[in-house]
């Protein structure tokens, strides 16, 4: 059986601060997991995917819940993982903010792309679910993407990259967006008048 595919098109930077646009094709269906069918986010618009041969993104057969890859040892994931709870669970955040972050359902072992391994996922509410062509967009909060943790090779490159972006000036980045445009109807109901 042939793997069903979906063609999308996305916008975003490269590194020089030039807009690109791009089309690639993701799969539409993947393994199962404790009964779940697992499949590859459509509406992802940057980061890495498993269509270039990493570890990507994945939703549930249902569409309702999201799995994003955590590099296993790699600091950032677990500050992203407390992040994630701490906006849940803290009362001192307003209930009003706490609606522009997905539910967090906590960390889920799922399957590598070699199909041998084990990689951990942060499980959370997909926030495009119920929409049949979602705007999406993704940015980087923060005036720089350095941690203290990285080596001073990667520092540097981060560095020179939020210098080259909105990152380094206005404090966020822009990274990349997919839209749709509504059909403009003239007129009264359906078009008509």
């Amino acid at each position: 059986m042939d793997k069903e595919a979906e063609r999308v098109g996305v916008v975003g930077f490269d590194e020089d601060g030039r807009v690109r646009g791009k089309a690639k094709t993701v799969p539409t269906d993947g393994p199962c997991v404790d009964g779940l069918v697992l499949k590859p986010v459509v509406h992802q618009v940057a980061g890495h995917g498993q269509y270039d041969g990493r570890p990507g993104p994945l939703v549930d057969d249902s569409g309702r819940t999201f799995f994003k890859p955590l590099k296993e040892g790699d600091y950032r994931a677990d500050r992203e993982i407390d992040f994630y709870r701490k906006i849940q669970q803290d009362e001192i955040i307003p209930s009003h903010v706490k609606t522009f972050f997905p539910s967090f359902f906590g960390t889920k072992d799922l399957p590598s792309v070699n199909g041998k391994d084990s990689e951990r996922h942060g499980a959370m509410e997909n926030l495009t679910f119920g929409f049949k062509h979602p705007s999406v967009v993704d940015i980087k909060i923060g005036y720089t993407n350095c941690y203290p943790e990285a080596s001073e090779d990667y520092n540097k490159k981060q560095i020179e990259k939020d210098q080259k972006t909105t990152s380094g000036a206005v404090g966020f980045g822009y990274l990349a967006c997919r839209y749709t445009i509504p059909a403009v109807r003239c007129g009264g109901p359906n078009g008509v008048g």
